[in-house]
């Protein structure tokens, strides 16, 4: 028995439907039941299916490395190690791209060039500026208000100190680092 493909995004497996959702790699479903966490992948469920429980410390390969082909003829039990050999070259490139340029010198030391100053802090504000407003109760008075960030809790300071006279605290200072 192997899964059934109803489209792009679901897939039917032992009478259950899991689903790739958007921004995910892998066909997955919710359930409390079947594990701690609550989610349960199908190519796991499939191995699991015909071989019993994954060992620990191994993992479900793709072989022909598409996580959309979740037959069994396609899943191979492995260690971490075969896991990550099995990638495309081209993957592999990308990945390795990416470590030589995290751990250059100049990584994460933009603050140091004033060039690349000035360009983060244009970026940031043009970021906050196209930021859409975000429309929120206040906690002491039940005021809507909007921000464009969604940490705010209070309308105004007012309502800020006045819930935290109620808390015990007299005056609500900011904390200042030194």
């Amino acid at each position: 028995m192997n899964p059934v493909i109803i489209d792009d995004t679901t897939q039917i497996f032992d009478g259950k439907k899991y689903r790739l959702y958007k921004g995910q790699r892998y066909f997955k479903r919710t359930d409390k039941r079947t594990s701690k966490s609550g989610i349960k992948y199908l190519h796991r469920a499939v191995w699991e299916y015909y071989n019993g429980e994954i060992p620990e410390n191994k993992v479900i390969d793709h072989i022909n490395r598409n996580r959309s082909d979740n037959r069994i003829e396609n899943l191979r039990l492995a260690t971490y190690k075969q896991n990550r050999k099995n990638v495309s070259p081209e993957f592999n490139k990308k990945c390795r791209k990416t470590i030589l340029e995290y751990n250059s010198q100049d990584y994460g030391k933009w603050w140091q060039d004033e060039e690349k100053k000035k360009k983060r802090s244009e970026k940031l504000s043009l970021s906050w500026k196209n930021r859409p407003y975000i429309t929120k109760k206040c906690l002491v008075c039940g005021k809507e208000f909007k921000v464009k960030h969604n940490v705010a809790r209070y309308c105004s300071p007012m309502c800020r100190q006045v819930n935290y006279f109620e808390k015990g605290v007299r005056i609500w200072q900011r904390k200042t680092t030194k």
